[in-house]
């Protein structure tokens, strides 16, 4: 009789080790964790496997004594055992060090850089046209010097909950990039990201207002980001993602400036070669 790969109990979280650690690499320890363990699991896992498949024929055996019927079924039932806490483990293992590596760890609301760069390269792929923005928020520094680090981060978490409010919840990546600048990538074309920022502007200016109220922190600056969009080409990324990639950030950040320029809060991009900036709000 065959081995079957033993299941763990009702309820378990099945993994795939592969899953994950391919498209995660990390600089601290969870993402080495996730670099390198799922190897080394693997090949645990196999040759446990192996084991329990020895047992297995060993037990199909004809003139074995009761005795050493028990003393198989025994040593099965522990390899059954061993295999289910291995998988056990790396499980919380994973998932704890996924966490870690996928989502910025002082505002959960964004995706790590090296993570969004990941999703970015596999996404990109699967829509022929999409967009990336890069957003730095307005008077950040100013914000921070004059109301307090506390109100600074209201802001950014404010703005990062209102991007995924109408970005990230259908489908799209909002990632941290810098101490102020984000990284927004849609599966829509350039004007329909346009209304999408335009619209988690005034989400994230209702939650600032809340939040500074709720602190007692009386706030009268004005909330918003100066962005640049870039189209995004699926032939380009499935090229040569790395350039593509530098190329677009680069691109993109040169238009952000260009919205800094004139007058901040505004949305920049190239169309039939000619610069357009529009006000966000």
């Amino acid at each position: 009789m065959p081995a079957k790969k033993p299941r763990g109990k009702k309820g378990d979280v099945r993994f795939h080790p592969k899953q994950e650690a391919k498209a995660i690499r990390g600089t601290h320890a969870e993402g080495r964790f996730l670099e390198r363990w799922p190897k080394a699991y693997i090949e645990m896992h196999k040759e446990y496997l192996r084991t329990i498949a020895r047992l297995e024929r060993k037990r199909a055996q004809k003139g074995l004594t009761p005795e050493e019927r028990q003393e198989l079924a025994g040593a099965y039932k522990n390899m059954r055992r061993l295999v289910r806490k291995l998988e056990q483990t790396y499980v919380s293992r994973a998932k704890h060090a996924s966490a870690k590596t996928r989502r910025d760890p002082k505002f959960r609301v964004f995706l790590t850089d090296k993570y969004f760069k990941e999703m970015f390269r596999i996404r990109g792929k699967e829509y022929e046209r999409s967009s990336l923005a890069f957003l730095d928020i307005d008077h950040l520094k100013e914000i921070n010097d004059g109301y307090s680090h506390r109100a600074g981060d209201i802001v950014i978490r404010s703005i990062g909950e209102a991007l995924n409010e109408v970005i990230g919840e259908k489908g799209g990546l909002v990632g941290r990039h810098g101490g102020e600048e984000i990284l927004v990538w849609a599966s829509m074309q350039p004007e329909e990201l346009i209304e999408a920022l335009k619209e988690a502007v005034k989400i994230a200016k209702r939650k600032v207002s809340e939040r500074m109220r709720k602190e007692g922190i009386r706030f009268y600056r004005e909330v918003g980001f100066s962005t640049g969009i870039v189209p995004v080409s699926a032939n380009e990324i499935r090229r040569n993602f790395q350039k593509a990639y530098k190329t677009l950030v680069n691109s993109a950040d040169k238009l952000m400036y260009e919205s800094k320029r004139k007058g901040r809060n505004a949305v920049t991009l190239r169309s039939e070669g000619k610069l357009i900036t529009k006000k966000l709000s």
